[in-house]
């Protein structure tokens, strides 16, 4: 219940510092997560590698289910209450943040490679000459993202991958 949530969520905090999931919140969050198919639980782990709300055209460069599949993906993750879709945007988000996480830390560290390369690549392929005022933090330059020894181009430099997508216009900015 919530007493036990909100036991776990201060039980996995350092003194603010961020500490990552604990290991019985961990335990539960992954119960909800291996209660979905395959190729829905390898979409979150897309939705989760993105970082922000994602729209049809992200996911399907992302993800390599055919468009049909990926639909019901969307679907069952919605319906099992592990996303939400926003009407006003044509987007999909996790419903929860803490959802999220366990999706991001259930991936390998190759697999996260892989994705925000691919996540990258498919914002500069898709990124207009003249992009939208840049947030705070981020600067035009070299993304260096590639891992093969050649740069994905000249995206933005940033730390978060979810940053990229924003400036981009692929993904709506979060909420404050």
């Amino acid at each position: 219940g919530n007493p036990f949530f909100a036991e776990e969520l201060l039980a996995s905090g350092d003194g603010g510092e961020r500490a990552g999931l604990s290991a019985s919140l961990r335990e539960l969050l992954g119960a909800r997560l291996g209660a979905v198919s395959d190729g829905a639980r390898r979409l979150l782990g897309v939705l989760a590698a993105v970082g922000r709300p994602a729209d049809d055209d992200l996911l399907l460069a992302i993800d390599p289910a055919p468009a049909s599949q990926l639909r019901a993906n969307l679907r069952e993750l919605i319906d099992g209450a592990l996303l939400v879709a926003t009407p006003e945007d044509e987007r999909y988000a996790f419903r929860h943040a803490l959802v999220q996480e366990a999706a991001y830390e259930e991936l390998l560290p190759g697999e996260r490679r892989a994705l925000h390369r691919a996540i990258a690549v498919h914002l500069e392929a898709t990124a207009t000459a003249d992009p939208p005022e840049e947030p705070p933090g981020v600067r035009p330059g070299r993304s260096g993202l590639s891992g093969a020894g050649r740069p994905v181009g000249s995206v933005y430099a940033v730390a978060p991958i979810s940053d990229v997508a924003v400036v981009a216009g692929i993904v709506a900015p979060r909420a404050s």
